[in-house]
């Protein structure tokens, strides 16, 4: 599997500009709290615990980012004893280096989940993604993620070209 995303920095009054939109637009699939804790980065790859909802999931993403768009190979897995797998990647010397917290508001249009997201120490942010089950299909999801942000008053230029982990890294150094 392949996640193709990018993100903008949006102001408050945008937030609720694009709110309003997409309430209109776009289908409406909940509001959540993501709590990150990234272990270990080596820039091409990471690995993450995510508290969501009280459920914890393990991600492992191989990362690349092409003129702010992301297309990452993504594996996940949910996580039953939270404690026990934290034990563990302690014990195998995986030390956590950045915690994330993240309000989002998801939406769905298109075939791509829409997030107005508030990412505390960064501010505000639109974000789109579009899951893709084969390489072939990453250019086309592409050219349609940025197609999608032009509908919503953003250019490729205004994307973000830093992961969020590389924004909370220079704000902590």
């Amino acid at each position: 599997m392949y996640e193709i995303e990018a993100k903008v920095a949006i102001n408050k009054r945008d937030f609720c500009r694009l709110q309003k939109e997409l309430k209109k637009t776009a289908k409406f699939k909940g509001k959540s709290v993501k709590k990150d804790i990234y272990y270990d980065d080596t820039k091409k790859a990471y690995t993450r615990l995510r508290d969501l909802n009280g459920n914890s999931i393990f991600s492992f993403k191989v990362k690349e980012i092409n003129h702010g768009v992301e297309s990452n190979i993504e594996i996940e897995w949910g996580i039953k004893d939270r404690k026990k797998w934290m034990t563990l990647l302690k014990t195998f010397g995986i030390k956590p280096t950045i915690r994330k917290f993240k309000k989002t508001e998801a939406y769905q249009s298109d075939g791509f989940m829409i997030e107005l997201n508030y990412v505390s120490k960064l501010g505000y942010y639109l974000e789109i993604e579009r899951i893709v089950k084969s390489k072939n299909q990453i250019s086309k999801a592409k050219r349609e993620l940025i197609d999608m942000f032009k509908k919503l008053g953003y250019s490729h230029k205004d994307f973000e070209k830093k992961y969020y982990i590389d924004l909370l890294q220079n704000i902590n150094s």
